[in-house]
């Protein structure tokens, strides 16, 4: 089965193909008729719409995206993995537009674009232990004497944080982990909404291109999750005559985390009634983009019902960007407790968006249009949901402090076809 993609260039490949074969007998024709055929290339398509009246659009898109997300890995090892692993598909979306047609030179718009539902998802199960506290190489913990782990350098730091102080943790002379065959699960979902006003001049039979300006909100939200399930051990090596197997509430509390529910007597390895550990990280991200934009819409060529015609919108936006980072840690079977963390923060930046696209136009008669072609988008200086752990940072004493993250380039392209009504 083709893909969206390959269906698009089905299309244009289709048009493009007629509109060749309409051109090689617009030249056949062309010495036979006097200047003002309708089949001139110098004529363009625009000059078949009405003095003044209405347009009405409507375009079904399919799109993907990429976008630079952070390196950093959830957790180390031999097994690691990093949010950058989700890929985006094609996905579909809608666009509706409505223009008046004010007189034969200028034009007010209205356009609307919108992607609600785009997801991800992925996942695996890992072989080997996650070590809490630098016990990677200890065959206790993994037979392999590789284990996979976390620390300062990866999500989930809390823990590793914890499971290192041996004031607040008892049990530092022993291994806390989770035990092999672990399984982790990424999800993301983000929304697109794009809604512009523009005024414009109109093409018309001596001017091949329209200019305008306008109003334009660019809205972009994402939500990421990374969540590690595991059951909890500890290797049980005796510290000063006594075996541990617990991970206390005065370790965890005194490196950030918060009790949401349940016991405040942390985390402990049972072994006759195991414990199940999942550790959950959830970033989001908000972009609300408001500015100015410049408009060109052109008529590149024409002969007889078709042609080929492209659009360009762009500017430099108002962004007001916010983001968040939380982090949940939920112990079931032999113990209820949940522990806990989050920040949020939010600013201002300056974004630019940019839209190209190109069309293929059959039209039907003077009130009914086909068009299919591609668009590119590209919005700069974003905030997304995968780079929101990088915001967070600690100061000498340990204390944790987050900063939304932005910078981040988005690059959308993919698909549109729909219908154009003038009345």
């Amino acid at each position: 089965m083709k893909s969206p993609f390959q269906w698009c260039l089905v299309v244009i490949g289709l048009l493009a193909a007629s509109t060749s074969a309409a051109l090689a007998q617009s030249d056949d024709e062309e010495s036979s008729e006097d200047d003002c055929s309708p089949y001139k290339l110098s004529e363009p398509f625009g000059d078949t719409e009405p003095d003044s009246g209405f347009r009405f659009t409507a375009d079904v898109l399919i799109w993907t995206r990429t976008t630079s997300t952070t390196g950093t890995p959830v957790i180390g090892g031999p097994e690691s993995f990093t949010l950058g692993g989700l890929s985006n598909g094609f996905v579909g979306g809608y666009r509706l537009g409505g223009a008046w047609l004010i007189d034969p030179n200028y034009e007010v718009e209205g356009v609307w674009t919108t992607f609600s539902d785009w997801t991800a998802s992925g996942g695996g199960i890992l072989s080997r232990a996650i070590s809490f506290n630098n016990g990677q190489g200890n065959t206790l913990v993994d037979p392999s004497g590789n284990a996979n782990f976390i620390n300062t350098g990866t999500f989930f730091r809390p823990v590793f944080d914890a499971a290192m102080d041996p004031l607040a943790n008892p049990a530092i002379l022993n291994y806390a982990f989770l035990n092999g065959n672990s399984t982790y699960v990424l999800y993301s979902s983000s929304s697109l909404n794009d809604a512009q006003v523009n005024f414009k001049t109109r093409r018309s039979s001596d001017q091949r291109f329209a200019f305008g300006i306008g109003y334009r909100n660019v809205g972009f939200d994402e939500s990421l999750t990374a969540v590690v399930n595991g059951t909890f051990g500890t290797n049980d090596i005796p510290a000063g005559g006594i075996v541990h197997t617990i991970l206390t509430d005065q370790a965890l509390t005194k490196h950030g985390l918060t009790l949401l529910s349940g016991a405040a007597d942390g985390w402990t390895n049972t072994p006759a009634n195991p414990m199940s550990l999942s550790m959950l990280w959830n970033g989001t991200a908000s972009n609300q983009m408001n500015g100015l934009q410049g408009t060109i819409d052109a008529t590149l060529l024409q002969r007889g019902s078709f042609a080929v015609a492209g659009d360009i919108r762009t500017g430099i936006f108002y962004n007001r960007i916010s983001g968040s980072a939380r982090e949940v840690y939920t112990a079931s079977g032999s113990d209820n407790s949940v522990y806990g963390r989050s920040f949020t923060d939010d600013r201002d930046v300056a974004s630019f968006a940019g839209n190209v696209g190109l069309n293929g136009i059959y039209s039907f008669n003077d009130f009914v249009r086909f068009r299919a072609g591609y668009e590119v988008m590209l919005l700069t200086n974003m905030a997304v949901a995968g780079n929101q752990q990088n915001g967070i940072s600690y100061n000498s004493l340990g204390n944790a402090s987050y900063s939304v993250q932005g910078g981040s380039n988005i690059f959308f392209h993919g698909a549109r076809a729909g219908l154009e009504v003038v009345w």
